[in-house]
């Protein structure tokens, strides 16, 4: 089966817990580029940020839709 994403698809994620990484690597998988990622530990969320390529990271989810 064919991803359902065609990479154009640009995503913002909320949340760098244990689960977040499986979430980014299926976002990936479906051709979908992410874009931001958002926890209030920024030292997790920088670190997940780094390990996927994320160049945007926020504390605050409002913050971050706005931007």
């Amino acid at each position: 089966m064919k991803p359902a994403m065609n990479g154009s698809e640009r995503i913002a994620v909320v949340g760098a817990g244990y689960f977040a990484a499986f979430h980014l690597k299926g976002w990936r998988a479906c051709g979908a580029e992410v874009v931001a990622l958002c926890d209030i530990d920024q030292q997790r969320c920088q670190s997940l940020a780094e390990r996927f390529g994320i160049s945007r990271t926020f504390r605050d989810a409002t913050q971050m839709l706005d931007d």
